[in-house]
């Protein structure tokens, strides 16, 4: 986890632990609090390119509470048009890259965000504290702003986050100019800044 960008888990204040933390005998109460003592139904959409077996372990969690979710399977392209137009009526099940080289840009939930912003957020709080980021003087002050809009999101709850993705990256070590996280996630990589080292090259053969 890059600490400069966010505040892990462990850090976060105790109050908001605890709202994160698996508890099927608290979120009963909570959502008799809300009206629905006997749970509710749901569903969740999701694409055929990822893994069906987390979302069906997520279903089973929220059935421990009385929600039933329904998970809809679509092709990756029907997914992502229903999704950016806002067609669903409940929950999309999307694995984001997370932050990249371009943190400011991986602000999830503002309202033109249409790659991950498929919970329709509109918060002008939220969107406030992003603008600010663009403002930024410097990165110190841009960092502290996303570890702002982070904590505010994750306490707004507008998504169920579940586990990190951990992937491999592999290349040459004639690619210089590399540090290997410029390439997971959108936005542009920085092609113009790597270069071949064509003596390592040459010795490596």
């Amino acid at each position: 986890i890059n600490t400069d960008w966010v505040i892990p888990y462990s850090d976060w204040p105790e109050n908001l632990r605890d709202e994160y933390t698996y508890n099927p005998e608290k979120a009963k109460d909570l959502l008799a609090e809300a009206g629905y003592p006997n749970g509710f139904k749901t569903q969740a959409l999701m694409s055929n390119a990822d893994d069906v077996t987390v979302v069906e372990i997520m279903k089973a969690q929220f059935m421990d509470i009385g929600v039933d979710m329904d998970i809809e399977v679509y092709d990756m392209s029907t997914f992502m048009s229903i999704c950016r137009e806002g067609k669903h009526e409940q929950m999309a099940f999307f694995v984001s890259a997370a932050l990249t080289f371009d943190p400011p840009n991986n602000i999830s939930f503002r309202t033109e965000h249409r790659w991950q912003n498929f919970a329709m957020v509109r918060d002008p709080d939220y969107l406030a504290i992003y603008n600010d980021i663009l403002n930024a003087s410097d990165i110190s002050e841009a960092q502290q702003l996303v570890k702002e809009a982070d904590m505010y999101a994750i306490s707004q709850h507008w998504a169920v986050n579940l586990f990190g993705n951990k992937s491999n990256i592999l290349y040459q070590p004639y690619l210089k100019g590399y540090n290997g996280s410029s390439i997971t996630g959108a936005g542009n990589p920085f092609y113009a800044r790597y270069w071949i080292d064509q003596v390592l090259k040459t010795s490596l053969r």
